[in-house]
């Protein structure tokens, strides 16, 4: 039973899906349906595009699993989540999203990149780093509950170490490099008025 909790914890966590949900919330929340096209382009650049390129892997054998368990095999699903992350942020800004669309844009490119050279030398969490980041912005630029954050970072933990994917220092690592990055770049925009 705990097994199966635990792997479809784990599978609706995935941080591709973390951030549809999360830029459908945050654009609909801000535009409602005139925000529809910049919906379409986040679920696709930041959720259609890695998991696509992660599945192609798979079927060619370069993977051994969706979730990229091995450190040596993350670099290029990685760079593709970044251009992807990237090229949102780009598209948000020339439709002119709302400013805090854009800074959740630009946290998932800065807390990706972070990752991806973390993974160079560690295997860090990015489950939780694809938890915690989007939470905090949440609870920083919307007043979103803290406890929110707390027990999805705890519950999401526990399933990547029930699963054997993670041990207790990489979903630290993970979440709490995600939650670090993530308030600055909200308290940078805040300094600067900006939201």
């Amino acid at each position: 039973m705990s097994n199966v909790v635990s792997k479809t914890i784990s599978f609706l966590t995935n941080p591709m899906f973390v951030s549809a949900y999360v830029f459908t919330y945050v654009i609909s929340l801000h535009e409602g349906l005139n925000g529809l096209l910049k919906i379409v382009i986040a679920i696709l650049t930041t959720c259609i595009l890695p998991i696509g390129y992660i599945i192609m892997l798979k079927l060619k054998g370069l993977v051994t699993d969706f979730y990229v368990s091995r450190r040596e095999d993350r670099f290029k699903p990685f760079l593709v989540g970044l251009i992807g992350y990237t090229i949102n942020l780009v598209s948000l800004v020339l439709l002119k999203a709302h400013i805090k669309v854009q800074l959740l844009a630009l946290c998932y490119v800065v807390n990706t990149l972070f990752s991806m050279l973390i993974t160079f030398k560690w295997k860090i969490s990015v489950h939780l780093a694809g938890i915690a980041g989007p939470l905090t912005y949440l609870v920083l630029v919307y007043g979103a509950s803290p406890l929110i954050l707390i027990i999805a970072v705890i519950i999401v933990s526990w399933a990547r170490i029930a699963d054997g994917a993670h041990t207790l220092s990489q979903t630290v690592a993970g979440g709490l490099s995600a939650f670090i990055l993530t308030y600055f770049q909200v308290i940078l925009f805040k300094h600067f008025n900006l939201i």
